[in-house]
C-alpha cells in the first residue's frame, strides 16, 4: 500500500492533502525527540543527520510528517522526507530487526 492508498483511505479526496493537509501538520505539529542517524550519501561518504517526527491531532488516528536534517548545503535545512496518517491508540505489537 502506498502512501497516498493511506491518505485515501482516511480522506477519501486526496486532491487537498499536499495543499491543505500536510502544510497544518508542517505548521501545528508537535515535535518528537530529535534521533541522530547515519548513511552513506550519494557521494559514499558517511553522512550525520538528525531526524523527528511531527504529529498533528491529539485523537486515535494522528498526521504525521518526518522532518530530516539536510547539512550538505551552506546552511543546515530540515526537509519533510514522508508524511502519512498513523494509528495512535489500538494494540501493541512488538517486532525486532536484526
Amino acid at each position: 500500500m502506498a502512501h497516498g492508498d493511506h491518505w485515501e483511505a482516511i480522506f477519501g479526496d486526496t486532491e487537498t492533502i499536499v495543499d491543505e493537509v500536510i502544510p497544518q501538520i508542517l505548521r501545528l505539529g508537535r515535535p518528537s525527540d530529535i534521533f541522530p542517524f547515519e548513511f552513506e550519501n550519494n557521494q559514499g561518504q558517511l553522512q550525520k543527520e538528525e531526524a523527528a517526527s511531527l504529529t498533528y491531532l491529539e485523537t486515535p488516528l494522528r498526521l504525521m510528517a518526518l522532518v530530516v536534517t539536510n547539512s550538505t548545503g551552506e546552511s543546515l535545512k530540515r526537509e519533510m522526507w514522508t508524511a502519512y496518517p498513523i494509528a495512535s491508540d489500538g494494540r501493541v505489537h512488538r517486532i525486532r530487526v536484526d
